[in-house]
């Protein structure tokens, strides 16, 4: 029985603390990024570079993009053999003169870098003015590029590019587009919910091991009163054993036989052996 009312106490425990950490978790993510994901603020990338001020890993900014030069790796997600996503890089240039590699998900921003694409290659060769109308207004996080296979097609695509040498190209650093207030919004959302779901599991398994020790406490007093349910003359509700339902209804009929005539003995005793009267009998009870 201890075995029972110690394991709900002991998932209760284990609810609470994976409630603890998700909920603290969700905290720090907002107390972090409050300023994006209450009011949709977050620092200028360009104005920081302009200032001579290296970006901060791991910080939101926002950033409107004017030139892209091509799209020069893709990353496709799997799950069981399964395609689930895909992320694009590009090959961007902000306005300071500093070359950046983006990495962006969505279908629709997706688009809009090729167009500014073509618009950039149209501007530096002559045909266009400038890119106004095709620029992209972004948000996203700063971050490394981690995978050494993206790396290399960055260094690659900007080898093949030619740049001008007035250009500053960031090898180590990507502004990962893929990650923005709508991202920090569904992870706040997702790992809140996961520390109010084991919160009221880590309740509800209090209350189970409660009752189950209710339960525990109440089958032994019954013991120590030697009140077995199973056992409590109290369940014959006030019958005699001879008169108790439960027992054999012919008791008391064979016992006041013993007094009355032996042709009553007879009757019964030579009735005991046959099986087709009716009747009850030690080796085939017909009730």
């Amino acid at each position: 029985m201890k075995t029972s009312t110690s394991s709900p106490r002991s998932s209760a425990v284990t609810f609470f603390i994976i409630a603890a950490i998700a909920i603290a978790f969700a905290g720090v993510i907002l107390a972090k990024n409050s300023r994006l994901i209450l009011k949709n603020e977050a620092d200028d990338l360009l104005e920081v570079l302009d200032a001579g001020e290296e970006p901060k890993d791991g910080n939101y900014y926002k950033l409107t993009l004017y030139y892209q030069f091509g799209n020069y790796a893709e990353m496709q997600h799997k799950r069981n053999g399964i395609t689930t996503g895909k992320d694009q890089y590009f090959v961007g240039l902000i306005e300071d003169g500093t070359v950046v590699s983006f990495k962006v998900k969505d279908k629709n921003v997706i688009s809009k870098f090729k167009s500014l694409e073509d618009a950039t290659y149209d501007y530096f060769e002559g045909k266009k003015d400038s890119t106004e109308g095709y620029q992209i207004e972004l948000t996203g996080k700063w971050s490394k590029i981690g995978n050494s296979k993206i790396k290399s097609y960055y260094k690659d695509a900007i080898d093949q590019l030619g740049l001008p040498s007035t250009f500053k190209v960031d090898y180590v650093n990507c502004f990962d587009a893929s990650q923005n207030r709508g991202s920090l919004i569904t992870l706040v959302a997702i790992v809140g919910i996961i520390g109010i779901v084991c919160a009221i599991l880590g309740v509800a398994s209090i209350g189970q091991a409660r009752s189950l020790e209710k339960q525990r406490a109440e089958i032994d007093n019954l013991t120590k009163n030697n009140q077995n349910p199973f056992l409590d003359n109290t369940m014959n509700n006030g019958y005699t054993s001879n008169e108790n339902p439960f027992m054999d209804p012919y008791a008391s009929n064979i016992e006041n036989a013993s007094n009355t005539e032996n042709e009553s003995i007879d009757f019964y005793s030579s009735n005991s052996s046959n099986t087709d009267n009716g009747y009850y009998n030690n080796n085939d009870n017909q009730f």
